[in-house]
């Protein structure tokens, strides 16, 4: 059973893309857990229907606003609800709150099986919201970001909406749609996300905006599994910078297969993939930071890292 969290601020299409998920596809089955604003339960629950037009009956609502802060035990609730009782479903799909920051939820959820992030973006709203620091967490955090209500911009708006994106999110797949509606394998198909797209980071500069910088290291040093844990601990947990994602592929010495590098805030994670070194054309090891006012900082000497 597989999480996948749909991010996005107030009004980004979120509910559409849950409906039109659950009436367009019969191919999985789906448990969907959705934070509302409403004090009480079941005022959203009965619009959602299945292909077939039946009420979507594996439906968990919070009637707390904000999933993320003070309604962390009931979501752990309702997937272990979903866990215990209902084996066969194969994926649970979480509408976070669009007013607050996903990476509580993401470093909730960091022990189960979060297979995609998804992030809703209102491409008609984007200038407005450059300056909230949720919006582009929302967007930082993402494996998928969704442009959405492109029918309501024109076409140069819509390209320097993409070119935002992608320097805020290098990494992220985008795609551009109206009312929500995607191509389903896009939220489905879960790959190994930073192998599958063909993730260069000599390709993507250091980049910096108002209140997040970027910073790509890039090194042919191999370290023990222990060491690479520890290192990423001393940055994370002893350092004062402030850190909000760490993405990269990294070498392991004595084994074959690269190693995925996920980081949300002080949580982290590294684990062995199943692609093997050789398989890549760029056996390097590469190490996306983000976070704010880092530009300065000597990565390399606290990773001991040599060029």
């Amino acid at each position: 059973m597989k999480i996948i969290v749909l991010a996005g601020y107030l009004g980004a299409g979120k509910t559409t893309l849950i409906k039109y998920i659950l009436s367009q596809q019969s191919e999985f089955k789906i448990a969907v857990i959705q934070n509302e604003y409403a004090d009480e339960m079941g005022i959203e629950a009965p619009l959602f229907q299945d292909a077939e037009g039946n009420t979507f009956n594996t439906y968990f609502e919070l009637p707390n606003g904000c999933i993320c802060c003070t309604a962390k035990g009931q979501l752990l609730t309702a997937i272990e609800y979903f866990v215990k009782n209902k084996p066969d479903l194969q994926f649970i799909l979480i509408e976070s709150n669009g007013l607050a920051d996903p990476s509580n939820m993401i470093q909730e959820l960091w022990q189960d099986e979060i297979s995609n992030i998804i992030s809703l973006v209102p491409c008609h709203k984007i200038i407005e919201l450059k300056q909230n620091e949720i919006f582009l967490k929302q967007i930082i955090f993402a494996n998928l970001i969704v442009l959405n209500y492109c029918d309501k911009t024109n076409q140069q708006e819509q390209e320097e909406a993409l070119n935002y994106l992608q320097f805020l999110n290098p990494l992220a797949q985008i795609v551009k749609t109206q009312y929500s509606q995607i191509n389903l394998k896009d939220i489905f198909d879960i790959k190994e996300n930073i192998i599958q797209h063909g993730l260069n980071l000599m390709q993507i500069p250091q980049q910096e905006h108002e209140m997040f910088e970027s910073i790509i290291l890039i090194t042919n040093n191999k370290k023990a599994f222990k060491e690479w844990e520890i290192l990423f601990g001393i940055l994370l947990w002893e350092s004062d910078l402030q850190i909000i994602r760490l993405k990269g592929l990294l070498q392991v010495e004595d084994d074959q297969f690269a190693y995925q590098l996920q980081g949300v805030n002080d949580t982290f994670e590294i684990k062995q993939t199943n692609i093997k070194w050789i398989s890549l054309q760029d056996q390097r090891t590469k190490i996306l930071i983000m976070g704010k006012q880092i530009k300065k900082f000597d990565f390399k000497k606290l990773l001991k890292l040599q060029d």
